[in-house]
């Protein structure tokens, strides 16, 4: 069963969220429709028929094109979640390490990201309480 046709013409299951996300993507990618498209592996005008709704997206193939567009597009496109390099980095070395490791190093920086927090929530409170005993002089 294909989805209508039409502007968001979608697979069944791909909302039309994620194929706007995916036109954003390719906007900004500096590569036109069509050399995305074949460094994709698909018909020269894949990319152009799906964003214009002509053609109905498979999940294989829109994988295929985000695999073209990198893994922070992946992301954003999937979750709506944007990332920078930074973080794109970060991820891209979190998932070399073994399974054990990654969960070693994911404790490790939860228990960091805690006791930040709690000093920037001692902070906060230092600095509201400093500025009470400014008011009652």
């Amino acid at each position: 069963m294909h989805a209508k046709k039409g502007p968001c013409a979608i697979a069944p299951g791909m909302s039309s969220e994620i194929i706007q996300r995916l036109a954003e993507v390719i906007a900004a990618d500096p590569r036109s429709k069509r050399q995305i498209s074949m460094a994709a592996g698909l018909g020269q005008n894949y990319v152009q028929q799906i964003l214009s709704g002509e053609r109905d997206p498979t999940i294989t193939r829109v994988a295929a094109v985000l695999n073209v567009l990198g893994s922070a597009s992946i992301l954003y496109v999937i979750s709506g979640v944007k990332i920078g390099p930074e973080e794109e980095e970060f991820l891209r070395v979190a998932l070399m390490l073994p399974p054990d490791l990654r969960r070693d190093a994911m404790s490790l920086l939860k228990s960091i990201a805690e006791r930040e927090a709690q000093q920037s929530q001692q902070a906060d409170r230092t600095v509201t309480s400093d500025e009470m005993h400014q008011e009652d002089q």
